[in-house]
């Protein structure tokens, strides 16, 4: 099936350590292990959507978003953590351009899928009104977050939505910061956000992909 693949500008993915691996053009290399558990030598990392290969990157591969290259490829699934995938083997086919996720975008999907964990009214309130744009501001997205924060360690039971919800607040925090270091909160709130996003697909069951599109719009 299509899925895709990102790597380091010339073409390398893990450059200097285990698993260093070269890809380009037309290029299929197999795992090297037997069984088929992600984060392993078991399988292959890749994405099922170019959007998601972008959101996740700031906390899997940490590419630098400026110079990363992403791959439409053809891998063999064999696991999926809502997040990434892992393949026994994969060919990357041919570079594609890089689809534009701006910080706003990936703000908006955090906090999405913190409303699907996070039932909390006032959360709930202030998510719905950060996407409506009626209230972005530094002082309700503490409130949000400094709320989820103290939930969190409140009520052991309901850790991760909460936390979940904190972490889409401060992401939306960062997100206000001055113009100036516009380009440093960025990759901060990039990692927020892919956080929330990644924490709220393994804490409920719903299709992270879908929440993205909900965002970006078009068809998947």
């Amino acid at each position: 099936m299509k899925v895709y693949k990102i790597t380091e500008q010339d073409g390398y993915t893990r450059r200097g350590e285990g698993g260093e691996t070269k890809w380009g053009e037309s290029i299929t290399h197999k795992a090297k292990g037997k069984g088929k558990c992600l984060c392993s030598s078991n399988v292959i990392h890749c994405y099922k959507d170019p959007y998601l290969a972008i959101l996740m990157n700031p906390i899997h591969g940490c590419y630098n978003s400026k110079t990363m290259l992403l791959w439409e490829s053809e891998g063999n699934i064999v696991a999926d953590d809502g997040t990434k995938s892992g393949c026994k083997s994969l060919a990357t086919i041919k570079q594609i351009p890089i689809p534009e996720l701006t910080i706003e975008q990936k703000v908006e999907i955090a906090i999405r899928c913190a409303m699907k964990v996070y039932k909390d009214n006032n959360f709930q309130d202030w998510a719905v009104n950060w996407i409506l744009n009626k209230d972005r501001s530094v002082a309700a997205a503490s409130a949000a977050a400094d709320a989820a924060w103290a939930a969190a360690d409140a009520a052991s039971a309901a850790w991760t939505a909460a936390w979940t919800a904190a972490v889409a607040a401060r992401a939306a925090v960062a997100a206000r910061a001055a113009v100036a270091a516009r380009e440093a909160v960025a990759v901060r709130e990039a990692v927020w956000a892919a956080r929330a996003a990644a924490d709220a697909v393994w804490a409920a069951d719903f299709n992270l992909i879908d929440i993205i599109y909900e965002v970006v719009g078009g068809a998947k």
